[in-house]
């Protein structure tokens, strides 16, 4: 028990590094901050349902300038058993045009699944580095627009659920119908539109 317990408290100050290098960056500037775990949103009465936290998420996510990202379940290695977990938190966080920062989930699904430039900006889990990859960021206005553009460009044209649906039918050996066919030209529409305003901007 006194081996296990250390165990966690060190996983404990590899979480906390990185919250207090956040907190003091966020204080200096007077900026909002908000840490969205299972227990602070499900916590809350009206959002006590996947469904309401899910939205609340992706309206908060689409409206932040940075999202933290790490592989599911990082800080406890006793339900992992050291497998690397690409967790929901990436997919929501490209979709919604932010730009994410954190580890990299160490497997070759998700190089394949986030393989465009800069879908993550690396940043070792319990690293206190945060200061310097934002403060970089916030120096490069063409960086930032082309890393949230590619993440929702890309989610529109690899990771809605209408791909896997189709992966499923193929393998199934049946033709998809004409409402999946549909919703995929929707989606290229999307990235199409985003790419062209990025265009008249000059971006």
């Amino acid at each position: 028990m006194i081996k296990r317990k250390t165990r966690y408290n060190k996983d404990l100050e590899l979480k906390r590094k990185p919250e207090k290098a956040v907190l003091g960056l966020l204080l200096s500037r007077g900026a909002f901050h908000m840490a969205i775990t299972e227990a602070n949103i499900m916590g809350i009465p009206i959002l006590n349902s996947a469904v309401m936290a899910a939205s609340t998420l992706t309206n908060m996510a689409k409206r932040s300038r940075y999202f933290i990202v790490n592989p599911g379940h990082i800080d406890r290695p006793d339900r992992t058993g050291g497998q690397s977990e690409i967790s929901f938190r990436y997919f929501e966080g490209a979709a919604s045009g932010t730009i994410m920062i954190g580890e990299h989930p160490k497997s070759e699904e998700f190089r394949e699944l986030f393989n465009w430039p800069e879908a993550v900006i690396h940043l070792p889990f319990g690293s206190d580095k945060i200061k310097t990859i934002i403060n970089e960021l916030d120096r490069q206005p063409d960086r930032q627009e082309k890393i949230r553009r590619n993440n929702m460009v890309q989610s529109l044209l690899r990771h809605d659920w209408v791909y896997r649906w189709e992966i499923i039918l193929e393998t199934a050996g049946l033709k998809p119908m004409p409402e999946l066919l549909e919703r995929k030209k929707r989606l290229r529409d999307l990235s199409n539109m985003i790419e062209k305003r990025a265009v008249s901007l000059g971006n």
